[in-house]
């Protein structure tokens, strides 16, 4: 379908709201963490805006666990159980982002070693054309967090085999969620 224009709404630095017009009449409004130039709507490029981690971990009785963590949310205020996630910054590739990501959020350290589960997920496509790539990861060790300061997060460490029971109650993000089920 065509886009025949395109109304930046907000100028801000981490996302922004656009007006879009469709030939068909049709009228929608997205939120993007794009440039105009670089919107999907407008260029049907490859960019990944963010990367998600699935972190497994092996604890000392060499169960397989997941790491998870706790993150207070702005939008929300409140607390919501996910996994590590974060951009992509400027000039960096996928799995850098990736390794960051855990280093910051849940303290990896060591060998990690990353397999790419899916290429390019939707976070809410009838919202917004962020996008990301999802990893597993196994991390070798946890160690200290390395976090922004205005990131709150925890680590929560949970054996897979207990982890439908954990999130049952809990505020969880859908990814969280997603992954609960297939295990």
């Amino acid at each position: 379908m065509k886009v025949n224009k395109i109304t930046k709404q907000t100028d801000n630095k981490y996302i922004n709201m656009y007006k879009l017009e469709y030939e068909n009449g049709a009228l929608w409004t997205i939120a993007s963490r794009r440039n105009e130039t670089e919107l999907s709507v407008k260029n049907k490029n490859d960019k990944i805006d963010a990367v998600n981690i699935i972190p497994l971990w092996a604890d000392k009785d060499g169960d397989k666990c997941v790491v998870i963590t706790k993150e207070f949310r702005y939008p929300i205020n409140d607390y919501v159980y996910s996994f590590p996630a974060g951009l992509v910054e400027d000039g960096e590739d996928l799995e850098t982002a990736a390794v960051r990501e855990l280093k910051e959020e849940i303290g990896a350290e060591g060998n990690v070693k990353l397999q790419l589960f899916c290429d390019k997920a939707y976070s809410s496509d009838g919202l917004t054309d962020e996008n990301s790539v999802v990893y597993l990861a196994e991390i070798e060790k946890i160690g200290q967090q390395d976090l922004q300061d205005h990131e709150d997060i925890n680590v929560q460490i949970v054996k897979i085999k207990d982890l439908k029971k954990f999130v049952k109650n809990k505020k969880i993000s859908l990814k969280l969620a997603m992954y609960a089920a297939m295990v």
